[in-house]
This record gives C-alpha cells, structure tokens and sequence, in this order.
C-alpha cells in the first residue's frame, strides 16, 4: 500500500494577497501622518482678535502664525484639504492641491517653504518627520495581524 500526498500552493493567489493586505497596512500607515499634520494646526501665535468696526459692528483680525510655525486656521480650508489618496500601486499621497483664490499657486507650498514676502510657516514636513516612526509602526502591524 502505498501513501501520497499532493500539494497545490498557488503563488499568485498568496502574491495577491500579500499586495492586497499591504495597501490596507499603507493607507494606514498614511494616515497617521495626514492626521499628525491636520493636528499640528493651529500653530501658536496664531489668533482671531476681535474688535469693533464698520458698518457691521464687531471686526475680527486676524494675527499670522509666527515664523517657523504650522499656518494658522481661520476657515480651515487649508486643514481641511490635507488627504490621503492612492497614488498608484503600492504608493499614497499625503497632502494638498489646494490653490490660491486666483489659482496660479498652490497654497501649502507657499506656506511650507515661505515667500520672498513671507517667512516659511512648515506643516508638512514637520508632520512626517514627528510621524514617521508611528506610521512604520502602524504599516508593520496592519500587516502582521492581516498575514496571520
């Protein structure tokens, strides 16, 4: 009598998988950092001071972040606007497109790295450097629990 055993292992279905599990473990991974960055907002130094004016009674002014501080928020638009796409395969973007109001400039990169009129006001970079560690963290066990 004679005993055989066959086994199938089919390699692109583990492949698949394995690419599969770790888009989830990088839009996780991306996460922490686009949250890291929409909390370093307000930066200190920046503030609305109210005051009386106008035909319409009481006027807010807005004081600008200091230099070297994340942008202050008055609408939180820009904040708002700091996402985490897909980027291609196995890639994601963490940032944002949002212009200024006659649209010829993009506005984050105004403030990250300044203007000849204004200093530098960096949120972006800051973020992934602070977060750089949790995320890796993060994408390392999404994926150990998904490969379990």
């Amino acid at each position: 009598m004679t005993i055989r055993a066959e086994l199938d292992w089919d390699g692109d279905q583990v492949l698949r998988e394995i690419e599969r599990e770790s888009e989830k473990a990088l839009n996780a991974a991306a996460e922490v950092v686009r949250t890291e960055i929409v909390q370093s907002m307000p930066g200190k130094g920046s503030r609305l001071v109210t005051g009386t004016g106008g035909d319409s009674g009481i006027r807010g002014q807005y004081i600008a972040s200091n230099p070297g501080q994340p942008p202050g928020v008055r609408k939180g638009t820009l904040r708002n606007s700091i996402s985490n796409e897909r980027a291609g395969r196995l890639r994601r973007t963490v940032g944002t497109n949002l212009r200024t109001k006659k649209g010829k400039y993009l506005r984050g990169e105004l403030l990250e790295y300044g203007t000849s009129k204004m200093a530098a006001r960096p949120f972006m970079g800051p973020g992934l450097s602070r977060s750089r560690d949790k995320a890796i963290k993060m994408f390392r066990s999404t994926l150990r629990k998904a490969l379990r």
